[in-house]
């Protein structure tokens, strides 16, 4: 399952998505163009998902109003699984939907921490300094 967001004031309603595999003929994914319409969630962003069974080689999505102009739609951007996007591209990963979609594995190896995830994410860590 591919989810992803869009979140953004340039357009305020009506958003659609245009998904396709670059990699792969240019198949489509959520329709032809403009896309499917995306939909609110409860975090106040536009969010939309699909399930394939495919091995996406280079996906590819753009973001629309649903009509035409370069003012009216993002350039090709990459797809990035639980990528959050706005009109200039890849903002950040959806951490939250990570961390309650998928597995984490946290462990020590050779002093070392390793961090392993089914799927593709940003992971901040954050130090803290005892004062003493």
């Amino acid at each position: 399952t591919w989810t992803f967001y869009y979140d953004d004031t340039n357009w305020t309603s009506n958003i659609h998505t245009y998904v396709w595999d670059a990699g792969n003929g240019d198949k489509t994914y959520l329709g032809g163009w403009p896309g499917s319409k995306m939909e609110i969630n409860d975090k106040g962003m536009w969010e939309i998902s699909f399930t394939t069974t495919d091995n996406i080689i280079t996906p590819m999505v753009i973001f629309n109003n649903g009509q035409g102009g370069d003012s009216n739609q993002t350039k090709d951007l990459e797809l990035k699984n639980n990528g959050i996007y706005n009109f200039n591209g890849y903002h950040s990963a959806g951490i939250n939907s990570i961390a309650e979609n998928s597995f984490i594995s946290i462990s020590v190896y050779n002093g070392e921490i390793v961090i392993k995830a089914d799927k593709d994410g940003v992971i901040s860590i954050v130090t803290k300094k005892n004062k003493e």
